[in-house]
């Protein structure tokens, strides 16, 4: 994987909702949990990476923005072959992993190849670069 083409997104997907799925189709759950077993997709590989922007992420939300404390938001970090998310609805059937904790918090992490898309926690599908 690149570090130099990750661009470290992120998605805060806090705020969005809704669902769709269709008949006789396979599904993106079931296309996920095909992928989900792909050894290249290991949170165990990527989380320095990931552990670094979290611990950004809290030194300039508690002592730059001085933010209050709120919910965790549903976040996903992708490169250009896989994605590690702590959102069930992208993650679509993706088994859970260890990953890194946030605040102290441990969150729900999952870890996938993805197809040039995700999937938002609203269902909607985006493409990615």
């Amino acid at each position: 994987m690149h570090r130099q083409s990750l661009t470290l997104s992120m998605l805060t997907l806090g705020t969005l909702v809704a669902g769709c799925a269709s008949q006789g189709v396979r599904s993106h759950d079931d296309d996920i949990a095909d992928r989900a077993g792909s050894a290249r997709c290991s949170l165990g590989a990527e989380s320095p990476w990931i552990r670094d922007w979290l611990d950004a992420w809290e030194l300039a939300s508690e002592r730059i923005l001085r933010l209050p404390d709120a919910p965790t938001p549903e976040v996903v970090f992708y490169d250009d072959s896989c994605a590690f998310t702590t959102s069930a609805v992208t993650a679509g059937g993706a088994p859970r992993v260890d990953g890194p904790a946030l605040r102290g918090t441990a969150l729900s992490w999952r870890a996938f190849a993805h197809d040039g898309e995700l999937t938002l926690p609203d269902s909607s599908r985006v493409p990615i670069d």
